[in-house]
């Protein structure tokens, strides 16, 4: 009987999925600025970021300013990711997949683009059972504090 509550308790709250208020499909913000720094700095910086923040890179190609990275988990207050219900989704796993792209824009100067998606968003019960899949947006918060980072 016991089980048979769960289930259905389960069940309802895994019907009661809304998207994320920003939600359009495929949707990427990409976020970008000048910075006061020639590129190799530039550079530099976009990599300490990586590292200082434990996010595995899998790609670093300086040559053509590109640098992906990823990590399989976030902090919620960087991401939407719907409700349940009427309650705000405040706890869900998935892949962090980060992209930054570093321009060339004189001796003194770069331009920084930074995109970051979710994948495979996941929000678990108390238990440890998988209740839901659920789509994640990024709030632009972490972006920004990576050109902040990267400016700093």
């Amino acid at each position: 009987m016991k089980n048979t509550i769960i289930i259905i308790a389960l069940l309802f709250v895994t019907s009661c999925y809304s998207k994320p208020e920003n939600s359009t499909e495929q949707s990427a913000n990409i976020y970008s600025e000048q910075v006061q720094l020639p590129y190799a700095k530039t550079w530099e910086k976009a990599i300490s970021y990586f590292k200082d923040n434990k996010i595995i890179i899998k790609t670093a190609d300086k040559e053509n300013g590109i640098i992906y990275g990823e990590r399989d988990f976030f902090e919620n207050e960087s991401a939407d990711c719907g409700h349940m219900g009427r309650e705000k989704i405040s706890s869900a796993y998935g892949m962090e997949q980060y992209n930054i792209f570093v321009e060339k824009g004189g001796n003194k100067s770069s331009r920084v683009s930074v995109n970051l998606n979710y994948s495979d968003s996941t929000v678990w019960d108390p238990l440890g059972r998988r209740t839901a899949r659920v789509e994640c947006k990024s709030s632009g918060e972490t972006e920004q504090g990576i050109l902040d980072y990267i400016k700093g």
